[in-house]
């Protein structure tokens, strides 16, 4: 097994990192292929601004919507969007998902645009979600993890529609669903 990133750090200055978004019929298509419930929370790993998150908790049914963000600007551009009431939540978090575990443990649906992630990065958010994430259906990613014990653990699916996307193109994401019983 090959070492994997396990600290990463908040970041205060996004210039040098790469950000674009899911356009709004793209969320969509998202929220069609997952089938969130009541019972769902859905945890969006590097939310940027979250509007995705956004728009999943004003049209999906899930209980609770979750962003984790590391960089500071973006996350504070989010945080405003924060809402708790009738049994519902939308709340971000500022930090890097290695690092705030407890505050997206429970996450049934997770999702995460990891393009520009470096593989290590990835297998570690996947080795988290297999040990500690035990509620997890399903995780939505935009680039597999490379690590052949970890594709073990999983079905994969691609996602029937393109996802449509600000950089100008559309993503063909995956759905990775556990192939043990979520307990």
């Amino acid at each position: 097994m090959s070492t994997r990133q396990t600290t990463c750090r908040p970041i205060k200055d996004a210039s040098p990192y790469a950000y674009g978004e899911i356009l709004e019929a793209g969320v969509v298509d998202l929220i069609e292929s997952m089938q969130l419930t009541e019972k769902d929370v859905f945890v969006d790993i590097g939310s940027g601004k979250g509007l995705l998150c956004k728009q999943i908790f004003s049209d999906s049914l899930a209980q609770k919507v979750i962003g984790i963000e590391p960089v500071l600007k973006r996350h504070n551009l989010a945080s405003p969007m924060t809402t708790e009431g009738n049994d519902r939540s939308l709340y971000f978090v500022h930090g890097c998902a290695l690092e705030t575990v407890e505050s997206w443990a429970d996450a049934t649906v997770l999702f995460m645009n990891n393009f520009a992630f470096p593989d290590e990065l990835t297998c570690s958010i996947f080795e988290i979600i297999h040990n500690q994430c035990k509620k997890a259906r399903m995780i939505i990613v935009a680039k597999p993890p490379e690590a052949t014990e970890i594709r073990a653990r999983y079905n994969v699916h691609g996602i029937e529609k393109r996802i449509r996307a600000s950089w100008g193109s559309t993503k063909a994401f995956q759905i990775w669903k556990p192939l043990s019983p979520v307990t």
